[in-house]
């Protein structure tokens, strides 16, 4: 049987040693490590793999509503100080209004932020792991999952998801390399360093809070580890500075927090949600499916949404997890459970923020990994930690751990990353075609481009399809995108856009309120006075049509006034109808003609848009 010692190539790699050796016998840096070389080969081809995902995206949902406010609002306090749906997340809002300067109707700025972001954090990653474990070949196992597993394809394809889950996973790997290296150091500048990455994070998302626990649990159950329990807990009086002062800033944070987010936890919204059922189906057909690289299909896959993993699949899966479990425990034996307490606890507290705090959508964001993103790098962590009698040799080692670390090499941990990839990258080339907001992108550049067409032409601001964006209207998803063009101008035709962004000619819903004038044949005679001739309710719904026909002998330009606002429209001659986009507020419609002579208003009426005629297509495109 071979044994390391017949090996000697391997042993510095394999107990964790600061340099290796190469074929002709020079002893190589630390930075030319094969491990390393190795990890930078892998952090580029996940940038591509990641560049080719997302250069085919586009924007979505909350990043027409954040982009367009940094637009609008500028480099404020309103824009950065806010409560978007429980979220306080000022640093995001500031890097979403830098990257507004370089947004224009393409995604390739976006695409080219997440890949930097995705980057750093990776390399972060490697870094804490390397600091955590040394320089094993074996970390390169489960840091590959992170890299490519096809979890990530879902929210890294959404600009909003990718600013909230990678930022947070840089502070998260900033954290825990500076606690780490203050504990075995003593170093001020490194405990210094890990409170303000700890800020930094919270001030991205609040859901950094748990890195705090996290950083405490990864000293108690990883850096201390073996020592007794005792000396654990007294190392955390060398570094207590450190410790007082994420502390603190948590403080200081929960209590900003709690004075700009409105309201707290929606109770009535939990009612009927069972913890059972919400494990299962995140865990065992989402997370540890994920780990491996399947389901290899995109079934059920759609938004940010993970494909759905049959029962007998998740079954496999399920065991193939609980074997490599069982593997650690005969390696490691019980200081495994460890490593696993680590991830499993972090699994919880993710599950637990997500049952209370997003009950209300509970039901299909069960398979949304954006809420276990930040489980991520944890799950390399545990894995590791539960693994580390490998490199680790103890005096009452078990044979399971010499005869496994006997077989290991640079070479086999390198078939196990192949075969890794691969399995990811067959979900990831299917899946990548649903999550790429293909319908957000056709419909807004569609809209982009039929009002670049006709710049005069008076089109409506509506709500676009839920589908799209549920916090934007049409004007703020063009200037998100750095569109210039203008809605609800005043016309004698307007149109709207349907679902599908193709223009329709607008006319009001059937039955709203109207009124005609009282003159027979004319309705009200209107001249360069104001004529009062209608007061209108208010009714909160915006934006209303107010329409008025008329009837002119000559082109004339006509005035109309409603709440202390005025509205003009040029008439050419002949019988019309004039439409003014209005607000919900009440009062009376006045008008007059300021240039053209006196013309007769024959009716008035107001209420919701709706498409004048269904047969009738598309408007005409000038």
């Amino acid at each position: 049987m071979t044994t390391q010692q017949d090996r000697p190539d391997l042993e510095p790699a394999m107990r964790g040693g600061s340099q290796a050796r190469s074929r002709s016998g020079v002893h190589l840096p630390s930075q030319l490590e094969p491990v390393t070389v190795i990890a930078a080969a892998l952090v580029l081809l996940q940038a591509v793999v990641r560049g080719w995902v997302v250069s085919g995206s586009y924007y979505f949902q909350d990043d027409f509503a954040h982009l367009d406010l940094a637009r609008r609002s500028g480099l404020t306090s309103e824009y950065l100080v806010r409560d978007y749906g429980g979220h306080f997340e000022v640093g995001q809002y500031f890097l979403l209004w830098v990257m507004s300067h370089t947004i224009d109707q393409t995604f390739a700025p976006a695409a080219f932020a997440i890949v930097i972001m995705q980057a750093v954090a990776s390399v972060l990653l490697f870094i804490l792991l390397r600091t955590l474990f040394g320089p094993s070949p074996f970390i390169l196992l489960p840091w590959t999952v992170y890299l490519f597993t096809p979890l990530a394809v879902g929210w890294s394809s959404w600009l909003s998801a990718a600013m909230q889950a990678l930022p947070l996973q840089i502070a998260t790997a900033l954290v825990l390399i500076a606690s780490a290296k203050a504990h075995k150091t003593g170093s001020r500048a490194w405990a210094t360093g890990s409170v303000a990455a700890f800020a930094v994070g919270l001030l991205m998302w609040q859901k950094a809070g748990l890195i705090l626990p996290l950083a405490l649990a990864v000293h108690l159950l990883v850096v201390a580890d073996p020592q007794p329990w005792r000396e654990r807990l007294r190392g955390l009086r060398r570094t207590a500075g450190m410790w007082v002062g994420l502390v603190g800033v948590l403080t200081a944070y929960i209590v900003v927090y709690l004075n700009v987010v409105d309201g707290g936890l929606d109770s009535t919204a939990r009612e009927g949600v069972e913890v059972g059922p919400m494990f299962g189906e995140t865990l065992f057909r989402m997370f540890v499916p994920g780990l491996f690289g399947g389901p290899w299909h995109s079934t059920g896959a759609e938004s940010t949404i993970f494909p759905y993993t049959e029962t007998y699949p998740a079954m496999i899966f399920s065991l193939a997890f609980l074997g490599i479990v069982v593997a650690s425990f005969m390696v490691t034996g019980r200081r495994a459970l460890q490593g696993w307490f680590l991830l499993v606890g972090y699994l919880v507290a993710d599950l637990a923020l997500l049952g209370l705090g997003r009950a209300d959508w509970i039901g299909i964001l069960l398979r949304d990994p954006r809420y276990v993103a930040d489980a991520l790098p944890v799950m390399t962590i545990a894995v590791l930690a539960a693994f580390r009698g490998l490199w680790e040799p103890a005096p009452d080692e078990r044979k399971a751990a010499q005869w496994l670390r006997s077989r290991m090499s640079l070479r086999m941990t390198m078939n196990a990353v192949a075969v890794l990839i691969v399995s990811c990258l067959v979900t990831t080339v299917r899946m990548a075609p649903v999550v790429q907001h293909d319908y957000a992108a056709n419909y807004a550049l569609g809209v982009a481009r039929q009002m670049k067409e006709d710049p005069r032409r008076s089109v409506i601001n509506t709500a676009p399809p839920f589908e799209v964006s549920a916090r934007a209207d049409l004007q703020g998803m063009m200037n998100a995108i750095g569109a210039d063009v203008v809605f609800d101008r005043p016309a004698t035709d307007m149109y709207l856009f349907d679902g599908l962004a193709q223009l329709k000619r607008m006319d009001l819903f059937p039955g709203s309120p109207s009124e005609t004038g009282p003159q027979e044949g004319c309705g009200w005679s209107v001249g360069r006075l104001y004529e009062d001739l209608w007061a209108i309710d208010e009714e909160p719904v915006a934006p209303r049509i107010l329409r008025m026909g008329y009837y002119s002998g000559v082109p004339a330009t006509l005035d109309v006034s409603l709440a202390e606002r005025t509205h003009t429209v040029e008439l050419p001659a002949g019988l019309g109808q004039a439409f003014f986009v209005i607000g919900p507020e009440a009062g009376d419609v006045a008008a007059r003609v300021s240039d053209g002579g006196s013309i007769c208003i024959t009716d008035v009426a107001v209420g919701p848009a709706w498409v004048a005629d269904e047969a009738g297509a598309a408007a005409p495109a000038g």
